[in-house]
């Protein structure tokens, strides 16, 4: 049974993601323009996943210390508590911003609220324990950032359907991915790296943490290498393969749920 922190973590990666990719791929806004209905769909469900995402967790934090209600202000007043109202008050402005209600000012909003929100989800994982917390942090934020520019802007592109402009939006998506891409992979290496420390390969492998890395690591390939494979199609015709951009969405998703469950995971000895 997947636990409700895994929940949450799905919840808050995936309206990350959304967020970070309306902020890099915005909408078309002339007078005549009206936001696509796949696009709005998105938007929604990530305002949704965003606000969920923190309530989720406090519970979740809640009942594995066996706290009643009462006494939550104690957990909301230690270390763990001012990082998680810090992720709160991150989630909140970037729900409030993707609807783009903001007018001129939505885009600054959306960013402000984007960044505050990568760097505050390291501040509630492993990133946040340890020698070199900053450099960690800062490295997860970045992580947060590219993984979000990469995905989100994929499943937007996908959202915002056929349109006048659909060979220029996906050509720019392409150019997101192209950069997007290998920063979250080295980032993610990164981290890895600092997590598994002097850990021998063989304790890696034999450890649930290590089968889960190796089978994300494994996804990421697949995903890299049907992205370099549609990046080939975007500069030939304009538009890529639906099947196989679905896929890509459909594997990133399950990237996600592993990272969920391999961020509150304790990496081997």
């Amino acid at each position: 049974m997947i636990e409700l922190t895994a929940v949450a973590k799905v919840l808050l990666f995936t309206g990350a993601a959304v967020a970070v990719g309306e902020a890099m791929l915005p909408p078309r806004v002339c007078a005549c323009c009206r936001t696509p209905r796949g696009r709005s769909l998105v938007r929604t469900g990530a305002v949704v996943a965003l606000l969920l995402a923190p309530l989720l967790w406090l519970q979740a934090q809640r009942a594995a210390l066996e706290l009643p209600w009462a006494d939550v202000s104690a957990l909301l007043n230690g270390g763990w508590g001012r990082n998680w109202t810090k992720l709160l008050a991150a989630c909140l402005v970037t729900a409030a911003a993707l609807p783009r209600r903001f007018g001129k000012f939505s885009s600054p909003v959306l960013w402000a609220g984007v960044v505050a929100l990568a760097i505050a989800i390291g501040g509630l994982g492993h990133a946040n324990a340890g020698d070199f917390v900053i450099a960690s942090r800062a490295i997860d934020a970045i992580h947060v950032l590219t993984m979000g520019a990469w995905i989100g802007s994929l499943v937007l592109a996908i959202a915002d359907g056929p349109s006048d402009d659909i060979v220029a939006r996906w050509r720019r998506m392409s150019a997101i991915a192209t950069i997007a891409a290998p920063l979250a992979v080295v980032t993610g290496v990164m981290s890895s790296l600092r997590l598994l420390g002097a850990s021998t390969p063989r304790a890696v492998i034999a450890s649930p943490y290590g089968q889960m890395l190796l089978a994300k690591t494994v996804l990421v390939l697949c995903i890299l290498t049907l992205g370099a494979l549609q990046r080939r199609n975007v500069h030939a015709v304009g538009v890529p393969s639906s099947r196989a951009v679905r896929l890509e969405v459909m594997l990133a998703a399950v990237v996600m749920l592993l990272t969920a469950v391999l961020t509150g995971s304790e990496p081997p000895e």
